[in-house]
């Protein structure tokens, strides 16, 4: 995925950028230009993002919102820190904010949420209380295929390499350190569990299974 959010992102030369992933689609058609009048008339913020219904493909489970918060309101560094607070499929951001994608994220598991965190440097991002597209959950998708505690490991991996990348500024370091905490005190008492390549399999066929007969 890392590749492939480069390669879009440096052939882009548009004002603003838009992602929608193969698992996502716009439900709103004046999504985009809500989004872009919002930035063209604040230009104080980075980017603006909205709510997505998260839907099951498989099994009877109920959609759900992916945002929490009801009222527009910004986000900042320091929040997205603690968590991605943006639905990938929701967010606009200005272009070309940053010269250049830093070393540490080539070697990320994940594009969008340490992408929210480039862009969040240079100012907030807004949120429109507006439910404009769907995220799809299924067997295919690749964060759901693997075990929860396998994402769990490349978050922390995500963080530590990005503390190291953000050496260099107190504030922001502190922030992603004190997100790591939370993190980890949400996820395993605070503990990286190494996981087991041989088990790995067995554990992605239990997923599927369970969310096939609507219990995972």
């Amino acid at each position: 995925m890392i590749e492939n959010v480069l390669f879009s992102l440096k052939q882009c030369t548009a004002k603003y950028v838009a992602l929608c992933e193969g698992d996502d689609y716009w439900t709103d058609p004046f999504k985009l230009q809500k989004q872009v009048d919002f930035l063209e008339a604040h230009q104080e913020y980075v980017g603006c993002f909205h709510n997505t219904e998260e839907r099951y493909e498989e099994g009877n489970k109920a959609s759900f919102l992916y945002c929490q918060f009801p009222f527009a309101q910004n986000v900042s560094f320091a929040e997205l820190a603690y968590s991605n607070l943006i639905p990938t499929c929701s967010a606009l951001f200005r272009n070309n904010l940053f010269e250049g994608f830093p070393e540490w994220y080539h070697q990320l598991k994940m594009g969008d949420w340490p992408l929210h965190l480039l862009n969040a440097q240079f100012g907030d991002f807004w949120y429109l209380p507006q439910v404009m597209a769907v995220h799809r959950l299924h067997i295919n998708s690749t964060w759901m295929l693997q075990d929860h505690q396998m994402n769990v490991n490349y978050v922390l991996d995500a963080y530590d390499s990005m503390i190291k990348g953000y050496a260099n500024d107190d504030k922001l370091c502190n922030y992603l350190k004190l997100g790591k905490q939370s993190f980890l005190s949400r996820n395993n008492g605070g503990q990286r569990i190494e996981i087991k390549k041989s088990s790995i399999g067995q554990r992605v066929k239990n997923r599927i299974k369970r969310l096939l007969i609507g219990n995972g």
